[in-house]
């Protein structure tokens, strides 16, 4: 009866799956720079169903806009937002330009505290 249900379940969930994903842009938390001077930023993704499918740079010479975007398996649950931090390399230093976030159009806060940015992240995925 156990392998009945699970094979359902299973079944429900490739179905679901085959439905397609979403995508989004995600919204950028926070950023900073770690120990070795790498660009560090902290999105809100859908949670454990969604991954980070592209992030794109766009400088000027008074802002460098970041955006990035999620895709998510349409799943129960999916799209709860958790933070996740992610490496970015720009081609140019930041200098004194302003960080945007691409999604919002809104400039991107430093984080005052490193320690409970990075724990909050979850750690660190790759980046552009």
């Amino acid at each position: 009866m156990l392998a009945h249900r699970l094979a359902t379940l299973a079944l429900v969930a490739l179905a679901l799956l085959a439905s397609g994903c979403t995508s989004r842009t995600a919204p950028i938390d926070y950023y900073w720079f770690d120990a070795d001077g790498q660009l560090m930023v902290q999105v809100e993704t859908g949670g454990d169903f969604s991954t980070t499918k592209a992030i794109g740079v766009d400088e000027t010479e008074d802002a460098v806009t970041i955006t990035v975007w999620t895709e998510t398996a349409p799943l129960p649950m999916a799209g709860v937002g958790v933070p996740v931090n992610l490496s970015i390399t720009l081609p140019t230093p930041l200098g004194g330009r302003e960080l945007v976030d691409g999604s919002r159009g809104t400039p991107i806060d430093l984080c005052q505290d490193i320690e409970w940015c990075t724990s909050r992240g979850g750690g660190s995925g790759a980046g552009s």
